[in-house]
């Protein structure tokens, strides 16, 4: 298993958290390297997988549905 450094700055979480890869903000490409320097700047560390093309669309839909439920939970309480 190859496992590559994503290069995007920072990740948005669906509880509302925003995550800034350590990757881009000291260039380090190792991976226990990036892990440690995450743990010296405190807070949560956040290790995750892309999803493949495949399998966004699946996803995409899911949230998508859950968007339209929490909606009109919402305008029902109004």
């Amino acid at each position: 298993m190859s496992l590559k450094i994503h290069r995007a700055p920072l990740a948005l979480a669906s509880d509302g958290s925003i995550i800034i890869n350590v990757h881009h903000v000291t260039g380090e490409t190792n991976l226990a390297a990036l892990i440690a320097q995450a743990a010296e700047r405190g807070g949560t560390v956040f290790i995750g997988l892309l999803v493949e093309d495949k399998h966004r669309a699946i996803i995409a839909e899911a949230i998508d549905d859950a968007a339209t439920e929490a909606a009109s939970v919402v305008l029902a309480k109004k």
